[in-house]
């Protein structure tokens, strides 16, 4: 209590927090030095003076002058003195708003005040909020200060200096301008996503959207009808990869338009973005290896100099679909660029390898949809009869002699050969699995099977070919990617022990 009411321990205190002012004794709180040296270190200290000091001129001014929102704590009287009042909205154009009626119509007193911020326009009187000087000074500020001028949406010269500031002021020009090609062009060489204000005349305008989505390539979103002119759409996409996510069907079937996001998200350093993009290519683009290594998900093989690394084989999703999440690929990069892992074991990702099957993967697809059995997973018609090569029911668990399946989509009939050398290329994947498997086994790798609430159909056939062999298993159950995942996985898998 006795610390309260020292001044010597009040004034330390505050060197450290002004904050400590508010539990100095009241007494303290109306002494003139105390408060003069707290205003000067923080206006808003000025919030925790005496009634009687928030009257005085000169603690108020020194305290608008450190803080103008101070004013706010200000006595009536002082609030309606244009002195004190303009230091503050020179300070803070926002403590307009804690001025007199009387003076909130002041014109030298609002011009400070939108000249430091153009906001500060909406505490102006009405008088003043159309008046072309003032409207315009706070738009030199704050573009989007239009808003506060509806008396003045309509004056071009008005609206073309709020656009040129900030694009988005658009939306508070009257409809009329909204569709005036030269203002719209002002906005959107500003702001590419102004194009969201545009009248829908101009928004199938090519010039307007092609400034657009060149200021920002996500304004494709505000273009549905040209999101599948090649132009546009690889404008847009060069400027930002995520415009990707906006383009028509038809060019997502482009492999210059995929690979373009792609070199986007690289060059950004963005991998799992880069994969994202990469999920986007209509199948079986998808999949493309030529795309697959661009996103720097190629896979790991074994070179000359690496043959004698045990392998670490993951069991993971199917993640090169829209639909998959991308912590499959999030997983596999990490891995990849972890420098102690990349010396001491290579990775076999089966999803960046082109998969063949050695079984019959045809049945007829139902003539209506609503005959799909419940326990099928149907997203897409036409891959219904392309849906055996994961099926946990089927007898092969990578053991056959068939190491090669082939669709004939005209006569649904399979062709099935040993292809040798081109076994990686073109094997069945249950073949190839296990048989990364075994060396795991052999050369004391593991499989790391990344648990994304239930095991996918393709992952129940990898865990029980793992257990067939006897190869060590580490489990990663989760529903987003640990920051030190990675780590932790090493620990495991020198720990020699399985985690299932």
């Amino acid at each position: 209590t006795n610390m309260r009411v020292d001044r010597d321990v009040v004034l330390a205190a505050m060197k450290q927090t002004i904050a400590a002012l508010q539990h100095a004794d009241r007494s303290l709180r109306a002494d003139r030095e105390i408060l003069l040296a707290a205003v000067k270190q923080d206006g808003s200290a000025l919030k925790h003076a005496s009634s009687e000091l928030r009257t005085h001129c000169d603690v108020v001014l020194a305290a608008v002058n450190q803080k103008g929102i101070a004013l706010e704590h200000a006595s009536e009287d002082l609030r309606a003195d244009r002195v004190i009042v303009l230091a503050a909205v020179k300070q803070d154009g926002a403590a307009l708003q804690y001025a007199s009626k009387d003076l909130r119509s002041d014109q030298r007193v609002v011009l400070t005040a939108v000249g430091q911020d153009g906001a500060a326009l909406q505490h102006a009187s009405d008088n003043l909020r159309a008046d072309p000087t003032v409207v315009l000074t706070a738009l030199q500020q704050d573009g989007t200060s239009l808003q506060y001028a509806p008396m003045l949406n309509a004056a071009h010269d008005i609206v073309l200096e709020a656009v040129k500031r900030n694009g988005a002021a658009l939306k508070y020009a009257c409809q009329a301008l909204q569709v005036d090609r030269g203002v719209v062009l002002a906005a959107v060489r500003q702001s590419g996503v102004a194009l969201q204000y545009v009248d829908e005349v101009l928004r199938v305008d090519k010039d307007v959207v092609l400034t657009a989505v060149k200021q920002n390539g996500l304004a494709l979103q505000f273009a549905p009808k040209l999101c599948d002119d090649s132009e546009v759409v690889f404008a847009a996409v060069r400027q930002n990869g995520h415009a990707l996510q906006y383009a028509g069907c038809e060019r997502l079937t482009d492999f210059d338009l995929i690979a373009a996001a792609i070199d986007w998200a690289m060059a950004k350093g963005q991998e799992v973005e880069a994969a994202s993009f990469l999920k986007m290519a209509t199948p079986p683009l998808n999949q493309d290896p030529r795309l697959i290594d661009r996103a720097g998900l190629s896979l790991i093989q074994a070179s000359e100099g690496q043959k004698h690394l045990p392998p670490l084989v993951l069991s993971v999703r199917f993640s090169l679909s829209r639909s998959a999440s991308n912590m499959a690929n999030d997983l596999f990069l990490r891995l990849k660029h972890h420098e102690h892992l990349a010396r001491h074991m290579y990775i076999h990702h089966p999803n960046v390898l082109r998969k063949g099957f050695c079984g019959l993967m045809y049945k007829p697809v139902p003539k209506h949809m609503d005959e799909v059995p419940e326990d099928d997973d149907v997203s897409d018609r036409k891959i219904y009869g392309w849906s055996r090569n994961d099926d946990p029911s089927w007898q092969c668990s990578g053991l056959c002699k068939v190491t090669c399946w082939k669709k004939i989509r005209d006569t649904k009939h399979d062709c099935k050969r040993d292809h040798g050398s081109d076994l990686l290329k073109y094997g069945c994947w249950r073949f190839l699995y296990r048989r990364h498997l075994q060396r795991a086994k052999d050369m004391d790798g593991c499989m790391v099977q990344l648990q994304e609430g239930d095991l996918g159909r393709g992952q129940q056939v990898e865990l029980e070919m793992a257990r067939d062999v006897g190869v060590k298993v580490v489990v990663v159950r989760c529903t987003t990617l640990p920051v030190d995942v990675v780590s932790d996985l090493l620990s495991v898998i020198h720990d020699g022990k399985d985690s299932r």
